[in-house]
């Protein structure tokens, strides 16, 4: 997919060098405005419809998890592609996401072979890029696009090692295929704007207190941070306590945003 920007930002000062800002009313004739940089937009036309990708950098692994983008852990990439969708429609453009993807900077060791194909496919799974998805609900469409993540995709039965993306001999999309319909998106960008609203809601009310979210008895926020003698939390004195939340499915996670985006119509 062509890359069409890099370094773009959202929500700062210079509007004509930028996305325009994520802004949510809070309550209070109060409101938040949400800002950051994309590291990466790419952008691809297919049949006159215009998608795009936000591609992240990163120096360690990282996948998107439904459980962590629900209880608001992961919101970055929901809030990227937000920002686009935003952006382009305070302008009139149309516009579809294809997704937002994590791409792994370090340099990862691969085994050595002679074979310089076998070789380039060992880089090509070290380097496979995490993170969202996008598909059309129209099938060709949905192949069309799989094909500008990997050209490989338009042979039946490949599946790739650069995406979560593989098809079946028949053409139609594998197991391996991990996305989302534009359906399934919409509910993550209102939930993800509802987490934000509360978040802000709950700054401002003064409830700052540190405590982290627990998975069943999980939690490596605290424990693999390097700002844990700053933050000074211990679980063991009765001061500092979890967050212990339920560990859903994803057909609870959609059916509870889903209801959230009806009560919020």
């Amino acid at each position: 997919m062509p890359r069409k920007k890099t370094e773009l930002p959202f929500g700062g000062g210079d509007q004509k060098q930028q996305l325009a800002p994520i802004v949510l009313p809070i309550g209070n004739q109060r409101q938040v405005s949400v800002r950051g940089k994309i590291d990466r937009l790419d952008t691809v036309t297919l049949n006159g419809d215009e998608y795009f990708l936000v591609i992240d950098y990163k120096s360690s692994k990282h996948v998107f998890t439904p459980l962590e983008a629900y209880y608001g852990v992961a919101m970055q990439m929901l809030t990227y592609i937000d920002a686009v969708e935003n952006d382009l429609d305070e302008k009139g453009v149309a516009n579809k996401p294809a997704g937002a993807l994590y791409m792994h900077m370090h340099k990862k060791p691969v085994a050595y072979d002679q074979n310089p194909d076998k070789l380039q496919i060992a880089h090509q799974k070290a380097y496979k890029l995490q993170g969202l998805l996008v598909l059309p609900d129209d099938q060709d469409q949905a192949l069309n696009l799989a094909k500008q993540f990997d050209a490989g995709l338009a042979d039946a039965g490949f599946t790739s090692n650069i995406v979560q993306i593989g098809t079946k001999k028949n053409g139609e999309f594998s197991a391996r295929t991990h996305a989302i319909s534009q359906d399934a998106l919409a509910l993550y960008l209102n939930h993800n704007r509802q987490s934000i609203i509360h978040a802000a809601q709950q700054i401002l009310a003064g409830n700052i207190a540190l405590a982290p979210l627990q998975f069943k008895s999980e939690a490596t926020v605290i424990t693999q941070s390097d700002y844990q003698a700053i933050m000074l939390f211990d679980p063991a004195t009765e001061h500092d306590r979890y967050h212990h939340v339920d560990s859903l499915d994803v057909p609870t996670i959609m059916a509870n945003m889903r209801k959230e985006a009806e009560d919020h119509a």
